[in-house]
């Protein structure tokens, strides 16, 4: 089954507007690349840095989905350099994750 997942990230690392832009497309074009993610997004606010990546996965049940999407966003983090140290300090951190069952996109 596909899941649709939201994970709500807040970055707090002291970069400006501009360098934080790019680094959130890094992140995207990362999710992108990876296996088994689906459609990514972003949305969010570079004023606050608090940040929605939203993308589908495959998998057979909702506990699994979940790991899978923390997974793949962390590798999309880690892909441009940053870390994610339980998902604290200077850094990205977590602040909501939803999951839900994709519907299926009319023909």
């Amino acid at each position: 089954m596909i899941y649709q997942v939201e994970l709500t990230v807040v970055f707090s690392a002291p970069l400006d507007v501009d360098q934080l832009d790019e680094l959130t497309d890094q992140v995207l074009d990362k999710l992108y690349e990876l296996e088994n993610v689906i459609d990514p997004d972003l949305g969010g606010s570079m004023t606050s840095r608090v940040f929605t990546f939203s993308f589908g996965v495959e998998e057979a049940t909702l506990a699994a989905a979940q790991d899978h999407a923390h997974s793949a966003l962390r590798t999309a983090v880690h892909a441009t350099g940053g870390f994610t140290p339980g998902w604290t300090g200077d850094g990205w951190s977590e602040r909501s994750m939803t999951t839900a069952p994709r519907e299926p996109i009319p023909a």
